[in-house]
């Protein structure tokens, strides 16, 4: 690869740090650093849609690594549902290449059999992320997920029928998709605005694409931040982070009584896990989760499994006879004296 020269280089560093010198770019900067320098890590896997937010992560991240000399790899996914992504994702590489950026474009061909196409390219851009991930050998994805986009997760966990965990769980700055993957999503922007986002993007990069499915009403996402919109949402949410914050306190409340719960009533063995009677005593929702965190990790299979079929599974398991035996997850359940075993089908 040809080096750059030394001016080009200074070229570059004089018009990041030219943009810090606006107070409130500098001011937003100081805050995401504070985030940053929390993480044990230094250098990222950054997945890049071209969107505001996404821009102003790159110019945050790119800020980082020159003020560190850290060197973080940057990803746009091409989903190949619209005509014009692959005009969007070179021109995307076009604007970033001229501020030091290289930024590297994935492609997938989209199954026709998956009912939910976004959440089809949500798996498939993860997976895309992932195996990025291990050749770089970095640990962590960071993506542009911001407060508004916290809300609005939270009403469409609300509308589809979520508990406590699930309401708050895009609170955590820290996700993982895979049950045994050591790759983590990282979100530092929680804490910023999309309005706050926007304005780092024009005021740096100066552009950004307007991704056209943001306007699709037939999206639950769009449907939602729409009402959001509507409603006026951000000029009269003041107390609505205390809201969450009060249901994460009490989700920390109930991972207490879960892992108590787990500790005194679960055994662990290389080749079975024993459960005793005790265990299904408790309240449902902490019965439930400590199943869902037992059998996930006892489990071979990477995914998570369905909170649906582990409720059916306790129903069946209360209702039945000594017994009830069935399958889950690659698991064998098997009831014997009110005390259920689990072990892994051959």
């Amino acid at each position: 690869m040809k080096k750059r020269n030394s001016s080009v280089n200074r070229t570059i560093r004089n018009f990041y740090l030219s943009k810090l010198k606006n107070p409130k770019i500098k001011k937003l900067y100081s805050r995401f650093k504070r985030i940053i320098s929390k993480d044990t890590d230094k250098n990222y896997c950054i997945a890049i849609s071209g969107g505001p937010d996404s821009m102003a992560l790159v110019f945050l991240t790119k800020c980082m690594s020159i003020e560190n000399g850290t060197s973080d790899v940057y990803f746009h996914i091409d989903h190949k549902l619209r005509k014009e992504s692959k005009k969007e994702a070179l021109l995307i590489k076009k604007i970033l290449k001229k501020f030091d950026v290289n930024l590297s474009i994935l492609k997938w061909v989209k199954n026709n059999t998956h009912s939910n196409i976004q959440e089809q390219a949500r798996l498939k851009r993860y997976e895309l992320l992932f195996k990025k991930c291990k050749n770089y050998k970095l640990n962590k994805i960071l993506t542009a997920h911001h407060k508004d986009d916290l809300y609005e997760n939270f009403f469409i966990r609300l509308l589809r029928g979520s508990g406590l965990n699930g309401l708050i769980s895009f609170k955590k700055k820290y996700s993982k998709l895979k049950v045994n993957d050591k790759i983590l999503v990282f979100r530092p922007l929680l804490n910023f605005s999309k309005n706050e986002l926007i304005y780092i993007s024009e005021n740096t990069f100066g552009n950004y694409i307007k991704d056209p499915s943001n306007l699709d009403n037939n999206y639950l996402r769009v449907y939602v931040r729409n009402i959001l919109n509507n409603f006026q949402f951000n000029k009269k949410n003041k107390n609505f982070d205390k809201s969450l914050l009060n249901l994460h306190m009490s989700n920390k409340a109930l991972d207490h009584y879960i892992q108590k719960n787990i500790d005194q009533n679960v055994v662990k063995y290389r080749e079975k896990v024993i459960v005793n009677k005790n265990f299904f005593l408790e309240p449902d929702e902490v019965v439930f989760r400590s199943l869902n965190i037992v059998l996930n990790s006892f489990s071979n299979k990477s995914k998570l499994t369905r909170g649906s079929k582990i409720m059916t599974l306790i129903k069946n398991f209360k209702n039945s006879n000594d017994t009830y035996k069935t399958t889950l997850s690659g698991c064998i359940f098997k009831k014997v004296s009110n005390t259920l075993i689990i072990s892994k089908e051959i």
